[in-house]
């Protein structure tokens, strides 16, 4: 693994997670489920306009892909890089501001599983 992926996965521990983790307010009677809201791709792509968001948006996505390798065991990432795959998130949010961060997180996860896949 690229020393700045490892970084960057480290990192994601101390400041990714915390800065989009915003708790939300449980249902009554629900107090023991905590929730976590997903960032619009709207707020993903102005706050990739901001150095300090660009690297915050970079952390959580490495701690969101390295998380989807290790709970599949699909080795997606081997080959990629961190700029790419944050450019990747950047031009879907852009082309589909509707969606969110998590949803985009998710496709770029099957995209590299489809590529590794082709390359086997």
């Amino acid at each position: 693994m690229p020393r700045q992926l490892s970084q960057c996965i480290c990192a994601t521990v101390a400041v990714g997670l915390i800065s989009f983790a915003h708790a939300a307010t449980p249902a009554p009677g629900n107090e023991n489920i905590h929730l976590f809201s997903t960032l619009s791709c709207g707020e993903w792509v102005q706050r990739a306009g901001y150095p300090t968001g660009k690297m915050t948006n970079e952390y959580w996505l490495a701690g969101f892909m390295s998380g989807q390798a290790v709970a599949t065991r699909i080795n997606a990432l081997k080959d990629t890089d961190m700029p790419s795959m944050a450019l990747w998130i950047d031009k879907h949010c852009k082309d589909d501001p509707l969606s969110n961060s998590v949803a985009a997180a998710k496709l770029l996860f099957a995209e590299l599983t489809k590529r590794k896949a082709g390359k086997q």
